[in-house]
């Protein structure tokens, strides 16, 4: 049986972690979410506190697995909470069918005993057909056995990729700006009422941008929506090309054979273009959205303004719960798609002593 040491990621670890970020995700576009050049900046922004846990296999010296814990200040019922988020589960493809992802996981927990003071999440995309069949088939007998959490499904998550659109225009009833210093009280007492309606929604220090938690992210990349000289809508757009990337590995043969196609019309009637096999995606990723009464109508309009600006891109993403009133937002907008993940409450405690709290829940796509 092969033997690991587990131990807590250093920055000397930076590059085979890289490495292993670049195990591509099956599907009928092969996809690798990267993290080149440098890991721990797509890892700070996560978490306000955090640590990363790899895997070495004892034998090869090589980096096998990785998985990260972290807090971050958010709304539950209104109320400022730490809130736990497991992620960065990433076990190498050679590894994959072996007891290292339950080892990593033990490890992780008893580093970690206060997480069982604490709600804690995780996401998983739902064609992660294995994960999610493992997660539905465990007992909480088995768990017990194993040492390991239960992982309770809370809602369905969905990333929304949608595209520029040149000649999309708002409402004249609507006035759109770029947001100053001078903004930041009205932009964070519209997050405190509207966002604080919502589960898990962050806490943020717009004053405080130059933080790691928010690298890359500057006053200037929110966009305000204002009705009657009052902010209704907002949100920004965050580029993290700089330490998170996504690489189409391979198409599917159908798709691959379509994409010349798809792309042609996608320069013609707006859409989505697929780049060549290899190349990296340019995105850009909605963040910190905050809406007025929750209206999709001010959305909307929102998201008319960012299409008519996002030029250079291939699309811009989105991400709300499913049952969000913000989806309806997205009715009249064509050429998009939807990537759908489970939102787990992920307890230490078995059976569980508290569950998360109910209503819509949020998390930024940006800080998956």
């Amino acid at each position: 049986m092969t033997k690991y040491i587990i131990r807590k990621a250093i920055p000397n670890d930076n590059e085979a972690l890289c490495t292993l970020f670049e195990t591509p995700m099956s599907g009928d576009i092969s996809l690798s979410m990267e993290r080149n050049s440098n890991y721990f900046k797509g890892s700070k922004i996560q978490n306000q506190t955090g640590t990363v846990y790899i895997a070495i296999d004892s034998q090869s010296n090589k980096l096998v697995g990785s998985l990260s814990y972290g807090k971050k200040k958010v709304y539950l019922n209104e109320k400022e909470q730490l809130l736990g988020y497991f992620s960065d589960l990433r076990i190498h493809s050679d590894y994959q069918g072996t007891n290292l992802m339950i080892q990593l996981i033990k490890y992780l927990i008893s580093k970690h005993p206060e997480c069982s003071e604490h709600f804690n999440v995780a996401m998983i995309i739902t064609k992660n057909n294995k994960m999610i069949n493992l997660i539905n088939r465990a007992s909480d007998k088995l768990l017990n056995h194993l040492s390991v959490p239960k992982l309770i499904n809370k809602g369905i998550y969905q990333t929304i990729l949608f595209p520029y659109k040149k000649h999309a225009k708002i409402s004249t009833r609507f006035s759109v700006k770029i947001a100053q210093q001078n903004d930041i009280i009205q932009m964070t007492n519209l997050m405190k009422s509207e966002g604080a309606k919502k589960q898990g929604y962050p806490i943020y220090d717009l004053s405080d941008l130059n933080n790691h938690y928010y690298n890359g992210l500057s006053i200037s990349d929110f966009i305000l929506l204002f009705k009657n000289n009052i902010l209704v809508a907002m949100c920004s757009l965050w580029d993290q090309s700089d330490y998170k990337s996504t690489r189409v590995v391979k198409y599917s043969q159908k798709i691959y054979y379509t994409r010349l196609i798809n792309n042609l019309f996608a320069n013609l009637l707006g859409g989505i273009s697929l780049p060549k096999e290899g190349k990296i995606i340019k995105y850009v990723t909605l963040h910190s959205i905050a809406v007025k009464e929750n209206s999709p109508i001010y959305f909307h309009e929102l998201l008319k303004f960012i299409q008519s600006e996002a030029k250079g891109v291939n699309y811009i993403l989105c991400g709300l719960a499913k049952d969000d009133k913000l989806q309806l937002a997205f009715k009249h907008i064509k050429r998009k798609r939807i990537i759908e993940g489970n939102y787990y409450q992920v307890s230490t405690k078995i059976p569980v002593d508290k569950n998360l709290p109910n209503g819509i829940f949020y998390m930024e796509a940006s800080r998956l």
